[in-house]
Protein backbone atom coordinates (compact mmCIF):
# COMPACT_ATOMS: atom_id res chain seq x y z
CA UNK A 1 0.00 0.00 0.00
CA UNK A 2 1.47 3.13 -1.14
CA UNK A 3 4.97 1.86 -2.01
CA UNK A 4 5.48 5.22 -4.03
CA UNK A 5 5.94 6.87 -0.82
CA UNK A 6 7.78 4.49 1.68
CA UNK A 7 10.95 5.99 1.17
CA UNK A 8 10.92 9.77 1.78
CA UNK A 9 12.19 12.36 -0.44
CA UNK A 10 15.24 13.19 1.98
CA UNK A 11 16.83 10.23 0.59
CA UNK A 12 20.47 8.78 2.06
CA UNK A 13 22.63 10.66 3.67
CA UNK A 14 25.78 9.99 5.74
CA UNK A 15 25.92 9.84 9.73
CA UNK A 16 29.07 11.94 11.32
CA UNK A 17 30.21 11.23 14.47
CA UNK A 18 33.17 12.88 15.51
CA UNK A 19 34.47 13.74 12.64
CA UNK A 20 34.40 10.56 11.07
CA UNK A 21 31.61 8.40 9.33
CA UNK A 22 29.66 5.59 11.11
CA UNK A 23 27.15 4.77 8.97
CA UNK A 24 24.32 6.18 6.94
CA UNK A 25 20.39 6.57 7.61
CA UNK A 26 17.53 7.00 5.54
CA UNK A 27 13.98 8.17 6.10
CA UNK A 28 10.84 5.79 5.86
CA UNK A 29 6.76 5.86 5.96
CA UNK A 30 4.41 3.53 7.47
CA UNK A 31 2.96 1.11 4.48
CA UNK A 32 -0.43 0.96 6.21
CA UNK A 33 -3.39 3.48 6.41
CA UNK A 34 -2.91 3.54 10.54
CA UNK A 35 -0.42 3.45 13.07
CA UNK A 36 0.95 0.91 14.99
CA UNK A 37 2.63 -0.24 17.72
CA UNK A 38 6.39 -0.75 17.02
CA UNK A 39 6.11 -4.61 18.02
CA UNK A 40 3.61 -4.97 15.15
CA UNK A 41 6.73 -4.68 12.65
CA UNK A 42 7.26 -8.19 11.25
CA UNK A 43 10.60 -7.08 9.67
CA UNK A 44 12.42 -4.48 7.95
CA UNK A 45 14.97 -5.63 5.60
CA UNK A 46 17.49 -3.29 3.91
CA UNK A 47 19.14 -3.54 0.48
CA UNK A 48 21.93 -1.19 -0.63
CA UNK A 49 23.34 -1.74 -4.02
CA UNK A 50 22.47 -5.19 -4.26
CA UNK A 51 23.53 -6.08 -0.84
CA UNK A 52 21.34 -6.50 2.53
CA UNK A 53 21.84 -5.09 5.27
CA UNK A 54 22.80 -7.59 8.05
CA UNK A 55 19.48 -7.08 10.52
CA UNK A 56 22.27 -6.09 13.53
CA UNK A 57 23.26 -2.91 12.01
CA UNK A 58 19.73 -1.42 11.37
CA UNK A 59 18.40 0.88 13.87
CA UNK A 60 14.56 2.38 14.10
CA UNK A 61 14.59 5.64 15.43
CA UNK A 62 11.42 7.23 16.94
CA UNK A 63 10.13 10.44 16.43
CA UNK A 64 10.68 11.35 20.46
CA UNK A 65 14.36 10.24 20.09
CA UNK A 66 14.63 6.53 21.20
CA UNK A 67 16.76 4.56 18.85
CA UNK A 68 15.78 0.48 18.86
CA UNK A 69 17.56 -2.27 17.44
CA UNK A 70 15.02 -4.41 14.91
CA UNK A 71 15.62 -7.49 17.55
CA UNK A 72 14.27 -4.59 20.39
CA UNK A 73 11.26 -3.93 18.47
CA UNK A 74 9.78 -7.15 18.83
CA UNK A 75 8.51 -6.14 22.50
CA UNK A 76 8.07 -2.12 22.32
CA UNK A 77 4.42 -1.76 22.76
CA UNK A 78 4.71 1.74 24.14
CA UNK A 79 5.85 3.16 21.40
CA UNK A 80 3.45 3.98 17.83
CA UNK A 81 4.67 4.36 14.24
CA UNK A 82 2.00 6.84 12.55
CA UNK A 83 0.42 7.22 9.81
CA UNK A 84 2.30 9.58 7.66
CA UNK A 85 5.17 10.03 10.07
CA UNK A 86 8.95 9.32 8.70
CA UNK A 87 10.60 6.64 11.08
CA UNK A 88 14.69 7.57 10.55
CA UNK A 89 15.98 4.61 9.76
CA UNK A 90 20.34 4.43 10.60
CA UNK A 91 22.62 1.42 9.35
CA UNK A 92 25.91 1.59 10.75
CA UNK A 93 28.29 0.97 8.72
CA UNK A 94 32.10 1.87 9.01
CA UNK A 95 32.90 4.93 6.84
CA UNK A 96 29.26 5.33 5.50
CA UNK A 97 28.90 5.82 1.54
CA UNK A 98 30.91 6.32 -0.81
CA UNK A 99 30.02 9.25 -2.49
CA UNK A 100 28.00 8.92 -6.10
CA UNK A 101 24.50 7.29 -6.85
CA UNK A 102 23.38 4.01 -4.47
CA UNK A 103 20.08 2.00 -4.65
CA UNK A 104 17.72 1.69 -1.69
CA UNK A 105 15.70 -1.13 -1.56
CA UNK A 106 12.87 -1.62 1.15
CA UNK A 107 11.09 -4.51 2.45
CA UNK A 108 8.91 -3.95 5.24
CA UNK A 109 6.21 -6.42 6.91
CA UNK A 110 3.45 -5.76 9.52
CA UNK A 111 1.21 -7.80 11.86
CA UNK A 112 -1.90 -6.69 11.40
CA UNK A 113 -4.76 -8.42 13.43
CA UNK A 114 -7.14 -9.14 11.02
CA UNK A 115 -5.01 -10.07 7.54
CA UNK A 116 -3.42 -13.57 8.66
CA UNK A 117 -1.05 -13.21 6.04
CA UNK A 118 0.46 -9.91 7.40
CA UNK A 119 0.86 -6.36 5.10
CA UNK A 120 4.01 -6.54 3.18
CA UNK A 121 5.40 -3.78 0.64
CA UNK A 122 8.64 -3.30 -1.02
CA UNK A 123 9.57 -0.08 -2.52
CA UNK A 124 13.47 0.89 -4.32
CA UNK A 125 14.70 4.50 -5.20
CA UNK A 126 18.07 5.96 -6.18
CA UNK A 127 19.87 8.82 -4.28
CA UNK A 128 23.09 10.38 -4.94
CA UNK A 129 25.22 10.58 -1.49
CA UNK A 130 27.69 13.66 -1.14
Amino acid sequence: MNEKYLICEEGLRNVVQDGKKVGWEFWLRIPYYAGVPLSMIDHLKVTIDGEAVPEEAIRFNTSCGEVFTLQELETVTTYRWEYGEKARITVLQDDGLAPGRHKLEVDVALRIIYMPKGNSSYAWAEFDVE
